[in-house]
């Protein structure tokens, strides 16, 4: 009996949707929520989207391309009797963009249609100012909760704790989400199998295709 593929699901990117073109025909192959797994058996990274599944390699050269009126980017991907484009029909966050084009910069040649690496930066960068201003309000709210004495913090805390009694009989605590849909890691975070955050699945390795 063959042995499962152990594989870590590194990030999710939702709402793609995956077109193959084969013998100068588009059409629609799948659509959903694309997950990158990556396998450290080989020390490659797989896109799977529900049937689709295709492994990144060094001597892949992905091109990609931004179409700001629609709002949406897209990869083209090379195969060996067909081509795919890989749609991202809704715009993922500055840090989910950020790790998969890390992946694909790691794990194959990345190249844009036209200069568009500084407006990720400025995603990225946008991105980093809306945490730092969210830090900043927690640490004013810190603040003011001193200088109203310490009545006031006892009964916000009571208050607190309250609602928050109730609201875990009402539901169960929900899963930690993976740190790599929230942040900007480098490529060895990526793939950390020591990321507890990190999901370990199996896969039927009869049902990988290597490129």
């Amino acid at each position: 009996m063959t042995s499962p593929l152990h594989a870590i699901k590194a990030l999710e990117v939702h709402d793609v949707k995956i077109y193959e073109v084969k013998d100068q025909k588009l059409s629609v192959k799948t659509r959903g929520k694309l997950e990158l797994l990556y396998l450290p058996e080989y020390d490659r990274f797989l896109l799977n989207l529900n049937s689709f599944r295709y492994i990144l390699s060094p001597n892949i050269f992905i091109m990609a391309s931004v179409y700001e009126k629609r709002a949406y980017r897209s990869y083209f991907l090379p195969g060996v009797k067909s081509h795919y484009i890989l749609k991202l029909k809704t715009p993922p966050t500055a840090a989910v963009l950020g790790n998969l084009e890390t992946i694909f910069v790691s794990y194959s040649h990345l190249t844009y249609k036209s200069d568009e690496q500084k407006q990720l930066e400025d995603q990225l960068q946008s991105d980093v100012k809306q945490r730092k201003a969210s830090t900043d309000y927690a640490s004013t709210v810190g603040s003011y909760l001193t200088k109203g004495g310490e009545g006031f913090k006892q009964n916000m805390f009571k208050f607190a704790n309250y609602l928050g009694k109730g609201l875990q009989k009402k539901s169960a605590t929900p899963p930690p989400q993976n740190q790599n849909q929230l942040y900007v890691k480098n490529i060895d975070e990526l793939k950390s199998i020591n990321d507890p955050e990190n999901q370990c699945i199996d896969l039927d390795r009869n049902k990988v295709i290597h490129f």
